[in-house]
């Protein structure tokens, strides 16, 4: 299985099960390995997900292979959530992303507060808000 979260994580297939992973984080990691001189192998996300609590109590995706014993490093853009920072230590903050949404101008004003006030109307917030809540998320 791929994992792929640009630009920081690309895994390539490599034979054995082992992938190449390339990367802004990927360089990171190898530019620590090269001042540090130690050896890894890199497998994918078992399941191709960064890992989430599941109702019994256990993890999927990378946090789960750290968990379970089959990884000691994930490296990928992880967020700290309060119920994996319980489990897991994190690195500081390596990038934040500064995107955004695009809409038209509503008026000739432009103003944020009036762009804000149309957005959360209560005719408007049952479609979008829904879509807001519920949106997007390499083991070594």
């Amino acid at each position: 299985m791929r994992f792929q979260s640009p630009p920081y994580i690309y895994t390539h297939p490599l034979d054995g099960g082992y992938v190449s992973v390339t990367g802004f984080y990927a360089d990171l990691w190898h530019e620590l390995r090269r001042a540090t001189n130690f050896t890894y192998r890199a497998r994918p996300s078992r399941d191709g997900t960064w890992g989430r609590l599941r109702e019994d109590g256990t993890y999927d995706g990378m946090m789960g292979m750290l968990l379970d014993g089959e990884a000691e490093v994930a490296v990928a853009d992880f967020y700290v959530t309060a119920d994996r920072a319980l489990v897991a230590d994190f690195s500081v903050v390596l990038a934040q992303d500064d995107s955004v949404i695009m809409v038209w101008k509503i008026n000739s004003s432009g103003h944020l507060m009036t762009f804000l006030q149309n957005l959360f109307a209560k005719d408007k917030l049952a479609h979008f808000g829904p879509a807001y809540f519920f949106g997007t998320p390499l083991s070594i």
